[in-house]
């Protein structure tokens, strides 16, 4: 894999304190170099001007929202960076096994797109979008990282050709 301190990381959600706890770990545990935005439409700038491996970005933000902007950023010229959508909307099982809500409803496109993702061929197709809930799991965070990064890498160069073999006088 490419030098981890070399990889960068977009960090997208409008909760500055969020954004700053994400960046510590994800500088703190694998040394990838981090920047923040604080909402889509700066987010998409950044992403556009600079290129990132990687952009995690909550659902729910003033203005566009994290959908909009993975939209925009799968429109981006190739190498479009990954995406990991972060959200505390979730759903867990209520009684009878029936899904219930927690914090929220999940939109249809976000289940329909992270169901889509679990066969790693789509996940490189689709440029490597993943969802992680809130709160986040910083070892989950830090694996999923690593997978998509090591997803994205070129294949390693293949060895060099042997050399002819010498035939013996005769």
């Amino acid at each position: 894999m490419a030098d981890p301190g070399k990889r960068r990381i977009l960090i997208v959600d409008d909760d500055p304190e969020f954004c700053e706890v994400v960046a510590f770990h994800v500088k703190e545990l694998c040394g990838y170099g981090t920047a923040v935005a604080h909402n889509a439409k700066d987010a998409f700038d950044m992403a556009r001007r600079e290129g990132f491996d990687v952009v995690i970005v909550d659902v729910r933000m003033p203005g566009e929202d994290g959908m909009g902007l993975l939209a925009r950023v799968q429109g981006l010229p190739a190498p479009r960076p990954r995406v990991i959508i972060v959200s505390g909307l979730s759903r867990a099982p209520g009684p009878g096994g029936k899904d219930r809500p927690r914090g929220g409803v999940v939109p249809d496109e976000l289940l329909e797109l992270v169901s889509n993702e679990l066969v790693e061929d789509d996940v490189r197709e689709k440029g490597g979008v993943t969802f992680l809930p809130k709160p986040l799991d910083y070892k989950l965070l830090v694996a999923t990282l690593r997978r998509l990064l090591e997803s994205a890498s070129p294949p390693p160069a293949p060895p060099p050709a042997s050399p002819p073999k010498k035939r013996a006088p005769g």
